[in-house]
């Protein structure tokens, strides 16, 4: 079987997927009391679940740089990711000034998104704050 270097195009990449991992019982652990702590004073709709906090922490993973350059081999990446924080945050998807904050936030002028340049700084991560579900990026 060949190496995949190529999504297709046609992939949802807004479409939420299960994915079933096993992992050591003290990280279950670790976060279990991270969440219990996070939701100590947050109201219903602010309790973060196990789920949340893990996905959180995957998506920290990812720098505004890293989309930017996914860009080229998965398309239509920043558009779901873009979706994704506006979902967490509550607020209403509008991809109106997309490529500008990309290009903004992730120190990469349009050279760089387009591989034609090799200054590439990557900055901000995904961050949240310890006792609410809404995220924000930084610098």
């Amino acid at each position: 079987m060949g190496n995949v270097t190529r999504f297709p195009e046609t992939d949802d990449l807004t479409h939420r997927q299960a994915l079933t991992i096993e992992l050591p019982r003290f990280l279950i652990r670790a976060f279990e009391q991270q969440v219990a702590e996070a939701n100590e004073d947050a109201a219903g709709e602010e309790c973060v679940t196990i789920e949340h906090f893990i996905e959180l922490h995957l998506a920290e993973q990812l720098s505004i740089a890293d989309v930017a350059n996914l860009e080229r081999e998965v398309p239509g990446i920043s558009r779901a990711v873009w979706k994704w924080l506006s979902d967490i945050n509550g607020e209403k998807y509008d991809a109106s000034g997309l490529d500008a904050f990309f290009t903004r936030r992730s120190g990469l002028c349009e050279r760089c998104r387009l591989g034609d340049c090799a200054a590439e700084t990557p900055k901000p991560y995904f961050t949240q704050a310890r006792t609410s579900t809404n995220f924000d990026l930084h610098n």
